[in-house]
């Protein structure tokens, strides 16, 4: 989402620890699709989140 939060987060079902996730660099893939899969790991844990607590 536009303000780096989750659907979750944005819904209030969950609250995110503050982390930081460094995507490092890449020859392969662009800065974009960096930013795209730490934004899918992010949606991952807070649906996890969402399944252990029964949210």
């Amino acid at each position: 989402m536009a303000d780096g939060l989750t659907l979750e987060e944005a819904l209030g079902a969950v609250r995110s620890a503050e982390v930081t996730i460094d995507p490092g660099t890449s020859s392969i893939y662009s800065e974009e699709d960096l930013e795209v899969a730490m934004i899918r790991v992010k949606c991952d844990f807070a649906a996890r989140d969402i399944v252990s607590t029964g949210y």
